[in-house]
């Protein structure tokens, strides 16, 4: 392989500013159609064994790469086998730009995966660093917004809030408008995850989008969150029309981790206009893709508007185990969404069944527990000791996917179990 193209490659990866579409992928570049296959194609079919270790520098700028590049193909797991022995390298290397993109694209792999508190770990750092070494502005707007997200996803959404409108505040600083447009389309997607409308609508408005205008790879995210907005107000038809065109965009550019987050709306777009069959083959198609790669937060980013197709998915029989594991995630996170779409939707009328049913004493313990009585009561009543009593109880709060007594009642009378 040549120096200049591996020189070419790591400039477009390293430099490039543009946000993708999905809901985290921030600091992802963009290359041209056909390029990032044959990056990887070239970069993976170096002999890296051969570099000896007075070559880290050259060793982690090709790793790094391979990794950004697989990560946004969507290989997750490729991604997070060449991520992870870099960690070394960079333990005690001095911070510069370089070690911020790697970290910044470990936590995109990170948030993925729903390791929250670890990619919230070494977003915070990296912000300290940026701000102690007095680097580029635009490394510290990128920075918040990862960290935004990451604090949204953990049911932080007023701290969320603030920490965007930091990095919006530090795009204007930057005085670069392409970043400050990018920036602002995040916060009013973080806007319309919080119910925000009023603010959504200010930012739509001001953005002056043409549905017939040629979409570049830099305005994806502004679109695909004016998608988001149609699919709030239940504008079916004209979501999926945009959605397509994105769609199309991000499989010409080999963007695998982007048109897994565009099959996911589009099947809610479909679901939009009453159309169960199609809404369910667009969303089987993503789950198949996705399981293999282990991906979360994608399904359970959508909140309620997911918890009922995923219930089809079960019924259908569509990978079982993965399903089951987003609905024991996506419940507390419905249940507590205060959105515009949770508004179109009503957990009672959804279908939602129990993922492992309970026992007919579970559920005796239960009614007891919803009826005030303690722990010595239930033994009394039920003729089982005070242990029994707690080992059903962790049952229940298994099953149920609640963290004490009170949840799991509540959970329980929303599935109409009491």
């Amino acid at each position: 392989m040549m120096g200049s193209e591996i020189l070419q490659i790591d400039e477009q990866v390293q430099n490039a500013s543009q946000p993708t579409s999905s809901v985290l992928m921030r600091s992802q570049p963009y290359l041209a159609p056909e390029q990032v296959q044959k990056a990887v194609q070239l970069l993976a079919a170096m002999d890296l064994a051969h570099l000896a270790y007075a070559q880290q520098s050259e060793t982690f700028t090709l790793l790094s790469t391979l990794g950004d590049l697989y990560l946004k193909q969507g290989k997750l797991h490729l991604a997070a086998a060449t991520y992870h022995p870099l960690l070394d390298l960079v333990a005690d290397a001095p911070f510069d730009a370089t070690i911020c993109h790697f970290y910044y694209h470990l936590c995109l792999l990170y948030y993925a995966w729903n390791f929250l508190d670890k990619a919230a770990q070494h977003l915070r750092w990296c912000i300290q660093q940026i701000q102690q070494h007095a680097l580029d502005r635009t490394l510290l707007v990128v920075g918040y917004l990862e960290l935004a997200w990451v604090l949204w996803a953990d049911g932080q959404r007023k701290v969320a809030e603030k920490t965007i409108q930091q990095a919006v505040n530090l795009a204007r600083l930057t005085q670069d408008p392409v970043l400050l447009k990018q920036t602002q389309a995040q916060q009013a997607c973080l806007w319309l995850k919080c119910g925000k409308l009023r603010a959504v609508m200010r930012w739509r408005q001001s953005s002056a989008f043409t549905m017939t205008a040629l979409i570049t790879n830099e305005q994806q995210f502004e679109y695909l969150t004016l998608a988001r907005t149609l699919l709030s107000e239940r504008r079916g038809q004209e979501a999926l029309t945009l959605l397509e065109q994105l769609f199309t965009l991000a499989t010409a550019a080999e963007r695998g981790y982007d048109m897994l987050e565009i099959s996911v709306l589009k099947a809610l777009a479909y679901d939009t206009q009453g159309n169960l069959p199609l809404a369910l083959v667009e969303l089987a198609q993503a789950l198949c893709r996705a399981e293999r790669e282990g991906y979360i937060r994608l399904f359970i980013d959508e909140g309620a508007p997911m918890v009922a197709l995923l219930q089809h998915m079960l019924n259908w029989g569509v990978t079982i185990a993965y399903v089951k594991q987003l609905l024991l995630q996506l419940t507390p996170i419905a249940e507590n969404e205060k959105t515009p779409l949770l508004s179109k939707l009503n957990l009672a009328q959804s279908r939602l069944t129990l993922i492992e049913p309970l026992t007919k004493r579970e559920l005796e313990v239960l009614r007891l527990v919803a009826a005030g009585s303690s722990n010595d009561d239930i033994a009394q009543t039920l003729s089982i000791t005070a242990t029994t009593v707690k080992k059903h109880l962790g049952n229940i709060l298994g099953k149920l996917n609640a963290k004490n007594r009170t949840q799991a009642v509540a959970r329980a009378r929303t599935l109409n179990l009491l």
